[in-house]
């Protein structure tokens, strides 16, 4: 009789080095939030939100950095809200650290890039406990973002592509010269005058005839009777 194979146990992978490292770095820190590799695999922004509240806390790195609605993960809602957050916060650990990180804040927000942003947690947990000058850090982190603001707004936008022009219309035409006068008679039988002048003539009547008048029939008188000349008698008077 053939008994069931056993179900090989399932053997634990091992953590990516950047979620170790990350959990080196901030463990000693902070107590919560939990430092799990799931979260740190793929860090959603209320986990990071949480993570920057808690180093500010303990150690007052990034203190002033942040508004009263960005102090609370609850008011950043929109995808623009969160990416300005994480903004910030980049940029004053690079201005801290004095180095670029190499973290885009439109990925992290999406989840992408995970390393990238293990990585951004280890320079933060390495610049909060350098000793460094915050309030300096956060006035020259402000100031650079203004100026970042003021020349993205002052520079020409992105090339468009080139408007093809109208074409012109056309030339506006001379003003045409009046047509002539009609041709009126003034009178039955005168030559009519116009723009071109008199005619008339032999030979020059024009089609225009005066207006028909009515013609009066004369009463025609009776036939009168012719009398024979004297001398003479008809036929029938003359005798044989």
């Amino acid at each position: 009789e053939q008994r069931p194979h056993a179900l090989t146990p399932r053997t634990h992978m091992a953590d990516p080095e950047w979620v170790t490292a990350t959990q080196t770095a901030l463990g000693p820190l902070i107590k919560r939030p939990k430092l799990t590799a799931a979260l740190l695999s793929k860090p959603p922004f209320r986990f990071l939100h949480d993570i920057v509240s808690e180093v500010t806390r303990a150690t007052g790195f990034a203190d002033g950095l942040f508004s009263e609605d960005e102090l609370q993960s609850g008011r950043i809602k929109e995808k623009e809200l969160k990416i300005a957050y994480l903004s910030k916060i980049f940029k004053c650990v690079e201005v801290a650290s004095g180095g670029a990180l190499g973290v885009r804040p439109g990925k992290v927000v999406a989840g992408m890039e995970p390393e990238n942003t293990n990585a951004f947690l280890v320079a933060l947990a390495r610049v909060a406990t350098s000793g460094v000058d915050n309030a300096g850090v956060v006035a020259s982190t402000l100031d650079a973002i203004a100026a970042s603001a003021k020349s993205s707004r002052s520079s020409p936008p992105a090339s468009a592509p080139p408007v093809q022009a109208e074409p012109l219309p056309p030339p506006p035409q001379p003003p045409q010269p009046p047509p002539p006068p009609p041709v009126v008679a003034s009178h039955p039988g005168q030559a009519p005058t116009g723009s071109g002048g008199e005619r008339g003539g032999a030979g020059g009547e024009l089609s225009a005839a005066p207006e028909a008048q009515p013609q009066q029939m004369a009463s025609a008188p009776p036939p009168q009777r012719l009398d024979p000349p004297s001398g003479t008698s008809s036929r029938g008077e003359t005798g044989g």
